[in-house]
Parts: structure tokens; sequence; C-alpha cells
């Protein structure tokens, strides 16, 4: 699956950002949401524990830091909305799809065709039968 496609890549890279300070607002809420969405949406996927758990403990780490370890973060409503529009235009564009074919139909698509898709895959770069 290409990195850019998923919405929490698109939060990951603002976080990093953040946390070096290159930008002075947190993505709190994109986190949380970005969270919420993947524990909705795993439950109703076929996928391994092992990768569920691994891929959970990625998407909360972001909401815990910001919320629980570093004392309030700035972070700014309408960035995060504006951050999930550049997201929906810039996929509408690349890839002619919009949030809800990515998050209802393709991922849950991807793990259903490859059920034994193990953590390891989910690093690798060269396509094979997991990248797809």
């Amino acid at each position: 699956m290409l990195k850019d496609y998923l919405f929490s890549n698109w939060v990951l890279i603002w976080y990093i950002l953040y946390k070096i300070k290159l930008v002075k607002y947190a993505p709190v809420i994109s986190g949380i949401l970005a969270t919420f969405v993947y524990v909705l949406l795993c439950t109703q996927m076929n996928i391994r524990t092992q990768v569920y758990c691994f891929l959970l403990l990625l998407h909360i780490i972001i909401p815990i830091d910001l919320i629980y370890l570093q004392k309030n973060p700035k972070y700014n409503l309408q960035l995060d909305v504006l951050l999930f529009l550049i997201y929906n235009i810039y996929i509408g564009i690349r890839y002619n799809k919009n949030f809800y074919d990515i998050y209802i139909n393709d991922l849950p698509a991807k793990f259903d065709r490859n059920p034994d898709l193990q953590i390891v895959d989910l690093f690798k770069l060269k396509k094979n039968k997991y990248n797809n």
C-alpha cells in the first residue's frame, strides 16, 4: 500500500514535524481520530492479532504522547480540518478515490486477500503479493 494513501501517515509526518519543532501546532485531534478510526475498522477486518496489535501501538503513540506526556500541547482544530481536506483533495486527484473508498473498501479488501500478512510485510518496499 502506498505511503501517501493513508491519512494516519499524514498525521505521523505532522507529528514528526511538531516533535522536531518545525511546526508549532500538534496533531492532537487528528491523532485521536486516526486511532479511533483504526480501532473501529480493524475490529471488522480479517487481520492477524500480531499485525493488529503492532498497528494499534503505532497509532496510539501519537495521542498518548500528546495528551499524557506533553504538558498542554498547542493544537488548532482548523489545521486538523485543513489537513483532512487537503488529504482528501490529494487522494481524489492522485488516486481518484475518497476517504470512504480507502478505509471502507480498499483496506478491508487488502487484509481479506492477504490473511497471512505478517508485520515484516508492512515494511517491505519491494512489490510483492501483500503490496496490492
